[in-house]
């Protein structure tokens, strides 16, 4: 494992448990060997060491700040380190995804039924053919390929379109 994934690993369960368990952290001690062994090489790794050593030195009254300063330096570390390549070849994508047909729904009227779908407790009632359904009734047979026929156990009934 890369160590600076595995430091960001033991600092950031140390933060959850809490700094009063720094003593008993063999895996966060074997860690900062490692980066002693990796700072005679390279300043950065030479940087998290020093702030490795002055964390397992402190006083319980400053290990919060120096647990906090220490993995913000990590994580920027990490940061700027990641990989952004796709693996394997590049595909284009198809014109128009799905069957086809592209919707074109106002958001005032995709609102509600957006609402219904990604929030929880009361007022979540939502009826396609009162709200997307304005002008022409030809938006029906659109919208119904929103929902999946037959409707999905966990849908709720009042999200079922009505095909008259």
């Amino acid at each position: 494992m890369n160590p600076f994934l595995e430091l960001k690993e033991r600092l950031s369960d140390l933060a959850v448990a809490g700094t009063q368990l720094l003593d008993e952290d063999f895996r966060l001690k074997k860690t900062a060997q490692t980066f002693a062994v990796l700072g005679e090489k390279n300043p950065m790794c030479k940087k998290v060491s020093d702030g490795l050593a002055q964390l397992l030195s402190a006083e319980q009254e400053r290990r919060g700040e120096l647990l906090l300063s220490l993995l913000g330096l990590v994580d920027a570390v990490l940061y700027t380190q990641a990989g952004y390549a796709v693996e394997g070849e590049l595909e284009a994508l198809p014109e128009n995804p799905g069957d086809g047909e592209i919707l074109s729904i106002a958001h005032s009227q995709i609102a509600p039924l957006l609402k219904a779908l990604t929030s929880s407790g009361s007022g979540r009632i939502f009826t396609p053919s009162s709200s997307l359904v304005s002008s022409s009734p030809g938006n029906i047979p659109r919208i119904s390929m929103l929902f999946p026929e037959p409707a999905s156990p966990m849908m709720p009934t009042s999200l079922s379109v009505d095909r008259r």
